[in-house]
């Protein structure tokens, strides 16, 4: 296991992201109650559509700067309690703000206009990681092709990027952006560079 992927494990454990974790409680989206555990964890639902929203801790960062680091993440999260899939909520600096574990598949397409009680962090990318049984060996189908592209737009309309749709089995992974874009953000120069503190302005009055 690399050393990012352990970081993230202990990250994820902590907070309460184990199988052996326990369950967080249920909430309405429709009442706009939140029940925040104290593993910053909540459980929310609507339309009998639950999820959870997990909010990372600033303090112990998690960046996925690379593709690299978004494969190392897509196979902790196949052994993690996620039954469909997980959208990870991104910073310029490719932080992560939040994970929405099997969200509705209609939130996943309009999250950057999407009124969440809690969801107050700061983001501009989105990673989806989508647990599957298999991942073939082949390119992906016109289904998942016709999926990637028209989730990339609608995110652009939204001024958000998607970094990736990330398929995994556990033990493979395959990128949809490396498979059917011709010129994936992965391969764009990136520098996560640590913000400066705003210089202190001066005054003089002196001739």
């Amino acid at each position: 296991m690399s050393a990012h992927r352990q970081h993230a494990a202990r990250a994820l454990r902590r907070r309460g992201l184990s199988r052996h974790s326990a369950a967080s409680t249920q909430t309405q989206l429709a009442t706009h109650s939140i029940s925040r555990s104290s593993l910053d964890e909540l459980a929310l639902g609507s339309e009998g559509d639950e999820f959870r929203l997990w909010l990372p801790q600033p303090d112990e960062p998690i960046v996925l700067t690379s593709f690299a680091d978004a494969v190392s993440f897509a196979l902790e999260m196949a052994d993690l309690p996620v039954e469909r899939e997980v959208m990870v909520l991104l910073d310029h600096r490719r932080r992560m703000t939040a994970l929405l574990i099997d969200p509705p598949p209609p939130l996943g397409v309009v999250i950057g206009r999407a009124d969440i009680p809690g969801l107050d962090v700061p983001f501009s990318h989105t990673l989806s990681i989508v647990v599957t049984d298999h991942v073939e060996n082949a390119p992906p189908d016109e289904r998942h092709r016709a999926g990637y592209h028209s989730l990339r737009r609608i995110h652009m309309t939204q001024g958000l990027t998607l970094l990736d749709i990330v398929l995994t089995d556990g033990d493979a992974v395959q990128s949809l952006a490396f498979a059917c874009d011709p010129d994936p953000i992965w391969l764009e120069p990136f520098e996560d560079e640590p913000f400066e503190d705003e210089p202190f302005e001066t005054y003089d009055d002196r001739p």
